[in-house]
């Protein structure tokens, strides 16, 4: 869990450069983590939360690896701009918009973020790598938990 946790903070970190690079409407890559504050704080918690599926992706063949890759950078994605925007939301940073508009606007800047910009190319088997590297070392350790009791 705990690998899991700092996956999800390398992830935040990824999101935050991915951002500048695309030219996002901050300056600063201070700037964008402050609009990301929400995400970045829950980035841990979404890595916990993906990296409970290290057990589907150990067990799955490629082509199902790559459709859980994927998928799972989608809906992390999704959680962190949601976070993100939630919390903003919170602080009162989105003037006169209904909350409905935080929840559509997150997935379409998910969506957006990674598909339109063509940083799924890259980002995309950098989840798979990192399924990869998360499902040995959780397979491990349940095999020494075994192999003590």
């Amino acid at each position: 869990m705990i690998r899991s946790a700092i996956s999800g903070t390398i992830w935040a970190g990824i999101a935050i450069l991915m951002m500048k690079i695309a030219g996002g409407r901050f300056d600063s890559v201070g700037h964008i983590a402050w609009g990301l504050r929400g995400g970045v704080v829950a980035a841990p918690f979404i890595g916990i939360a993906v990296g409970l599926c290290w057990r589907a992706f150990r067990d799955s063949g490629l082509g199902w690896r790559i459709v859980i890759s994927v998928v799972t950078l989608y809906i992390a994605a999704f959680l962190f701009m949601l976070t993100a925007r939630l919390t903003t939301f919170a602080a009162g940073e989105m003037r006169q918009q209904p909350l409905s508009i935080v929840f559509f606007d997150s997935w379409n800047v998910a969506i957006a973020g990674l598909t339109w910009t063509g940083f799924i190319l890259v980002v995309g088997p950098l989840a798979f790598l990192n399924h990869l590297g998360i499902s040995r070392v959780s397979d491990a350790a349940s095999v020494r938990e075994r192999a003590e009791d």
